[in-house]
């Protein structure tokens, strides 16, 4: 007979067991861009625009362009759940990283990424990279229709306020 904190501790480890999480892996996919990628681009510039305005004029201008080019929509985003690991894939290529939440270090150099953290629980995968100078969240819900909302917030100290904003992508044939 289980005593409640038994049955307690049971419904817990289930919950969060990033093994039983994975087990269903109906969001695993290839996801694209569902507007039109120069309307994202302009949608996302503005956003900057707006998050570096209360900067000096000669640091925003440096901030803006490094923003943009860092910030560019993907027009495809894979989601690849295995085990207790979490791959995404995007124009730049794979990270890697286990489901738990746990950061590692990219098995692949990419860019000024040191660390990468992926945390997956239902139908939302979580993933931080982390690098010396900022850290960038994307929040991909995938829906049971299989659209996926994918949220990004990217925070710096350099930053006055952190620069957020969504796309939203649909299923590859």
């Amino acid at each position: 007979m289980f005593s409640k904190a038994s049955a307690y501790s049971l419904g817990i480890a289930l919950i969060l067991s990033p093994l039983s999480a994975l087990a269903d892996d109906s969001i695993s996919g290839a996801y694209k861009l569902s507007e039109d990628a120069k309307k994202a681009e302009k949608r996302i510039e503005k956003i900057i625009e707006e998050g570096t305005a209360d900067m000096n004029f000669i640091t925003r201008g440096i901030a803006r362009g490094k923003l943009k080019d860092a910030l560019k929509p993907h027009q495809k985003i894979e989601l690849k759940l295995s085990g207790d690991q979490v791959e995404i894939v995007d124009a730049r290529g794979p990270l890697v990283a286990p489901s738990s939440g746990k950061c590692v270090k990219p098995s692949k150099p990419r860019g000024k990424a040191k660390q990468v953290c992926h945390a997956f629980k239902g139908r939302v995968v979580v993933q931080t990279i982390k690098t010396p100078e900022a850290v960038r969240i994307a929040k991909y819900t995938v829906g049971a229709d299989k659209t996926m909302r994918a949220e990004f917030t990217l925070k710096s100290e350099r930053l006055p306020k952190p620069i957020k904003y969504t796309l939203k992508y649909k299923p590859t044939k």
